[in-house]
């Protein structure tokens, strides 16, 4: 973890995690959730979404940029972008729709294809 700094000199700790997976398995609803603390009313289509939370840890700030991708292959050059630029991945796929379970799959193959490390986990929502 390499610390970076604000314009006022502070030391900060910043993570970029990409979150990946088919359309509509509720990649936008975790981190309406998580961030926000809001449940989303209606489902949106996302091309690329940058959301920033900032979290203060043992006295120190911490940043956490969460990319919020479309859950297409429509834009394959952004998402293989997005996993490069990214401290870490997240897979998200929706227990009732088996062929988002194919697309993490695939998902998961693409990043072991171009990383030599991953650690090992999947995130299942439900998302209506």
């Amino acid at each position: 973890m390499t610390p970076r700094f604000s314009l006022d000199g502070e030391p900060k700790r910043r993570f970029q995690v990409v979150l990946l997976g088919g359309a509509r398995v509720g990649k936008t609803a975790i981190i309406s959730q998580f961030l926000y603390d809001k449940e989303l009313q209606s489902y949106k289509p996302t091309v690329e979404e940058l959301h920033r939370g900032e979290f203060e840890i043992e006295g120190e700030t911490l940043i956490l940029d969460l990319l919020d991708t479309s859950g297409t292959h429509q834009f394959p050059a952004m998402r293989e972008l997005a996993i490069k630029q990214s401290d870490a991945v997240v897979l998200v796929y929706a227990i009732n729709d088996t062929e988002s379970w194919e697309m993490l799959k695939m998902l998961k193959d693409e990043i072991v294809n171009q990383y030599l490390y991953y650690e090992s986990g999947s995130f299942a929502n439900i998302y209506y």
